[in-house]
């Protein structure tokens, strides 16, 4: 019993000493914990669904029955716009919205006091979780024109996809795998590689050569790009022939892929470089970068979908690097949009880091101990 209990005590003092230990044992479970219920506890007036509506007429009584309704935030589509699906999308994309567009056919509102059905074009992701409400919306219409006491809504939806691809479910959850992948795993690989020349100094070695500290880190991002350019290429294939994923059928695709793994990882090992070089204890460098990559994977809305994010929380999510890459890669991939541009913040953030840590590493100083 003695001995058990000398080594429960040094076990605790071990969890106690060590950050890692202490970030997974002692922290991990309430910070994910005030995620999720800060997400699913939400009240549903903490939450905005913004709905783009195309209507020739009516678009007095759609304005006011959405503010009656609260949450709601519809945008019109200009009269003048000949293809109401593609101005929707790039509006939304621009607008980092989760597209879901409403298509009214003209005198809709004359056909409802007539008695006549009322096709109307619904527009939404595949699996956005929040295209139902677009039907909620519809029925509080009907309500307010005084129609659902006499009969059923004159409202038929007729329900279409916007991806630009055969399988989007399948699609989606290959593009969340790759991102995932490449900002924990590609990150962690340049870390975890940094950490071992720190641990059995091989970096003071390193000291007495020509290598300078800008080549050494420029060699860890690319060896952590080129590793996970080979496991992409392995999981891509096994989505496209276990589950017929359609991402890589163009080439404009295959470029958006590999763009994209090159900006998430250079972003991942960069930002993990630097948190490393700032925590100097190699003991230290793996837990930092790590729970940061886990934090960024649930805010950037790789668990869960922005859309159930309340608007604070969404707003915040819209400002991190890794949220524009996730849009930039959906635009590209599922909605067949330009997404590069989406690309540049990502990309100057991730020069940002590069910077930060060329500038802290320590090189110099540790050559003339």
């Amino acid at each position: 019993m003695k001995r058990i209990w000398s080594l429960l005590k040094s076990d605790i003092s071990l969890v106690i000493r060590e950050p890692y230990f202490l970030f997974f044992d002692l922290l991990f479970a309430p910070a994910a914990f005030f995620f999720f219920v800060t997400v699913m506890g939400a009240p549903t007036s903490a939450f905005v669904f913004h709905m783009y509506v195309a209507a020739p007429t009516g678009q007095t009584l759609i304005e006011q029955n959405a503010e009656q309704m609260g949450n709601f935030r519809v945008y019109f589509v200009p009269q003048d716009v000949s293809d109401p699906v593609r101005w929707t999308l790039d509006t939304a994309i621009k607008a980092k919205h989760d597209p879901v567009l409403l298509i009214f056919p003209a005198q809709w509102e004359d056909d409802v006091q007539l008695g006549k059905e009322i096709p109307v074009e619904l527009y939404a992701s595949a699996d956005n979780p929040n295209a139902y409400l677009a039907t909620v919306f519809l029925d509080s219409l009907a309500e307010s024109m005084e129609l659902l006491a006499d009969r059923p809504t004159p409202f038929v939806v007729q329900g279409t996809s916007f991806e630009a691809v055969e399988r989007p479910t399948v699609d989606r959850v290959t593009i969340q795998t790759l991102l995932i992948m490449w900002l924990i795993v590609g990150g962690m690989h340049a870390v975890s590689q940094y950490s071992f020349l720190v641990e059995s100094g091989m970096n003071k070695r390193l000291l007495v050569t020509p290598l300078r500290k800008v080549e050494l880190i420029v060699a860890l991002v690319l060896e952590a790009m080129m590793v996970l350019l080979a496991v992409s290429i392995g999981v891509l294939l096994l989505a496209k022939v276990m589950y017929q994923a359609t991402i890589m059928d163009t080439p404009t695709n295959i470029f958006y892929i590999i763009l994209g793994e090159v900006v998430m990882v250079t972003l991942s090992a960069t930002m993990g470089l630097f948190i490393a070089v700032l925590l100097k204890e190699p003991a230290r460098m793996a837990w930092g970068p790590l729970g940061i990559y886990i934090l960024l994977m649930f805010i950037s809305g790789l668990t869960l979908p922005v859309a159930f994010f309340p608007e604070t929380l969404r707003q915040t999510a819209e400002l991190l690097p890794t949220r524009r890459l996730i849009m930039a890669l959906e635009a590209a991939l599922l909605y067949n949009r330009p997404g590069w541009s989406l690309m540049v913040y990502p990309a100057l953030v991730s020069l940002a880091f590069f910077a930060g840590t060329v500038l802290l590493m320590p090189w110099r100083e540790t050559r003339r101990a």
